[in-house]
């Protein structure tokens, strides 16, 4: 009865249903799996935006230092060029102008000399008075509003620089001043040409950019006004300048990150001016993403650690406070469903439980009640059932079990307490014996109704006048009609002349009956009709079977031939055909004998095994005409 209720229930709902342990454990693990991704979404988000902060505070770190130092470099070059220059007067500059003019050679050698493009000695006046340019000599700084301010500033001083500005005497070449006094009527200037100091902030620069790197594969670079590169890099850990081109065209605002590309690797980039050199700094991608990887990693590992505890924690809670009651009270049930009802429920771990364990307990002992009342008054109707089905078969009396041409003996065992198989024998005259046995598809309460029916409408016709295929043909019309269960009945049916031994039989679907002659057993070779009940134009074939005196014929169901074993093997043909070959057959009750023999083989190998079938067997044996009637 449970395992009905389930399949209706399973039925109704389309599917096998899961247990709700399984189900809880089901939701929980996807409720911590959403969430889990959703935070590890966010955090990834969360810590990609940080990553492009921190790289961008990076960069302008690496960018700020580099213009710090260039920046520190260019405040002390002042104090460097008047060093460099009080050096030279220490070196004794000024005894080398003593004379009046240089030759070309001689100016070259001073200027290669003292690292100098250009030197003068300034008397009181303001008068170039000698030069390793002697097209000065005679120049009056006075004359010049931007000469005649260093010379001010030279008088009121002793010392003086000034920026980078173009030569009073040549506007078309850049030089930067510096001037000392030697006493206080004798000045020294000296000049340095723009393209000298260009090449100094050239190298300053590759000394500065030369091994700073940003992180490990990230670069510095520095680019003039025009956008030619002035920097080197000779790491061998960061990318090399020389995988960029020659002009660099820096992108975006200064001071902003942006994204660039670099030999079709994708990158970070920020720069910032410094007088009329920008310095970027320069920060591949895929640097900042493996890094942002790790932190990835670290952060779902401890978020997988931390919801894989809470799935662990709430799981545990709940099947010990939930699933586990549940359970016991589901394994109760399932016995009480089974057929224990003397089982009790006994949990009380919360009121709730309680509760529903007394409430299931009173229900149980008021279904006992029932069910032993509605199982009594069920027994006593399948008892009536059964008298009536076994009054509906004939009678083995001596007229037919100790008869002087045959011996006859028959049996019926029903699976349940009435069955679907039937037999029948009874004389359509007086030397001519009719028998059946036919098995009705399905068991039970339908089964034997549909038996009653098809027994009475077989009896009816097959003992009428004419060709018995004939009468079973229309016999199988009559069963047809108003068979809208579909059920089917297969019969062996034969009639025996007493005196000859002659068999004028119809098989409609029925197994083979087993002849025995002279001891030795063998299924009949007979044809096989169609099954009565399922096809009303069906027609059946009358055949023929001559027996000899002694000759012993077994009919049977296939309950016999598929009782089934403890090990699911079915008992089969050549099993029966071994107990009837060569059986010792004694003159009296000699087919109650072989019904017998029958029975016990399918019981002993059957031993332990629920009874699929009912097993139904009629035995008939020829005697002949007596020899004191012959």
């Amino acid at each position: 009865m449970r395992k009905q209720i389930n399949n209706d229930s399973e039925a109704a709902a389309g599917r096998k249903l899961p247990k709700v342990s399984a189900q809880f454990h089901r939701w929980l693990l996807f409720v911590t799996l959403v969430m889990f991704l959703i935070t590890s979404f966010f955090s990834i988000l969360i810590q990609y935006r940080i990553s492009v902060i921190e790289t961008e505070r990076l960069l302008m770190i690496a960018v700020n230092d580099e213009i710090t130092g260039l920046s520190d470099w260019m405040h002390k070059s002042h104090d460097m060029r008047l060093s460099v220059l009080k050096e030279s007067i220490d070196r004794g500059i000024e005894k080398d102008f003593t004379k009046g003019k240089f030759t070309k050679e001689e100016a070259a050698n001073l200027i290669s000399n003292y690292g100098f493009d250009e030197i003068n000695v300034i008397d009181g006046n303001g008068i170039i008075i000698k030069s390793t340019d002697n097209s000065l000599i005679g120049f009056d700084l006075n004359s010049n509003d931007e000469s005649k301010l260093f010379l001010n500033c030279l008088k009121e001083d002793g010392e003086v620089h000034l920026p980078r500005r173009e030569s009073v005497v040549f506007p078309f070449k850049g030089y930067m001043y510096s001037g000392i006094a030697l006493s206080d009527d004798m000045y020294l200037q000296v000049g340095t040409s723009v393209d000298r100091l260009d090449r100094t902030v050239k190298i300053v620069l590759n000394d500065y950019t030369r091994n700073r790197h940003v992180l490990e594969k990230g670069i510095l670079i520095v680019v003039d006004k025009d956008g030619k590169i002035e920097s080197e890099s000779s790491s061998k850990n960061i990318r090399r300048i020389s995988s960029l081109s020659e002009y660099y065209e820096l992108e975006g605002e200064s001071k902003t990150i942006s994204s660039i590309t670099i030999d079709g690797e994708s990158c970070y980039q920020l720069y910032d001016s410094l007088n009329s050199y920008r310095i970027a700094a320069i920060l591949p991608k895929s640097e900042v993403i493996d890094r942002l990887i790790i932190s990835v990693i670290m952060t779902v590992v401890i978020g997988f650690i931390l919801f894989g505890t809470l799935y662990l924690c709430i799981s545990l809670l709940v099947k010990r406070k939930v699933v586990r009651p549940v359970n016991d009270i589901a394994v109760t049930l399932e016995r009480i469903s089974d057929g224990d009802l003397d089982a009790l429920v006994s949990v009380h771990s919360s009121r709730e439980f309680s509760v529903i364990s007394n409430d299931i307990n009173v229900t149980v002992n008021s279904l006992k009640e029932h069910i032993a009342s509605e199982a009594a008054r069920i027994d006593e109707e399948l008892t009536y059932a059964k008298n009536i089905q076994l009054s509906a078969l004939p009678s083995l009396t001596d007229q037919f079990t100790n008869n002087r041409c045959f011996g006859l003996f028959a049996s019926m065992d029903t699976a349940r307490e009435v069955g679907g198989d039937f037999y029948d024998f009874y004389m359509i005259n007086d030397h001519t014996l009719a028998i059946t046995i036919a098995d009705v598809s399905g068991k039970g309460i339908p089964a034997a109704m549909f038996m009653m029916r098809g027994k009475a409408i077989l009896n009816d016709y097959f003992s009428r006048p004419g060709d018995p295929g004939n009468n079973i043909s229309r016999a199988n019309r009559r069963i047809c009609i108003g068979n809208d269960a579909g059920m089917f009945i297969t019969a062996w049916m034969g009639m025996l002349d007493i005196i000859t031994g002659q068999i004028s039989y119809v098989n409609a679907g029925h197994n083979p009956p087993v002849l025995i002659h002279d001891g030795k057993a063998d299924y009949l070779d007979m044809k096989k009709d169609l099954i009565l009940g399922l096809m009303d134009d069906e027609n059946y074939t009358t055949q023929s079977l001559k027996l000899d005196k002694g000759d012993i014929l077994y009919l049977y169901t296939d309950g016999v031939t598929e009782a089934v074993s403890t090990e699911r093997r079915f008992f089969g043909e050549k099993r029966l055909l071994e107990i009837l070959d060569g059986m010792a057959l004694q003159e009296e009750n000699v087919c109650k004998a072989v019904c017998s023999e029958v029975t016990a083989g399918v019981e002993s190998f059957s031993y332990g095994a629920a009874k699929a079938d009912d097993m139904t067997m009629l035995c008939i044996r020829f005697n002949g005409i007596p020899d004191e009637q012959a």
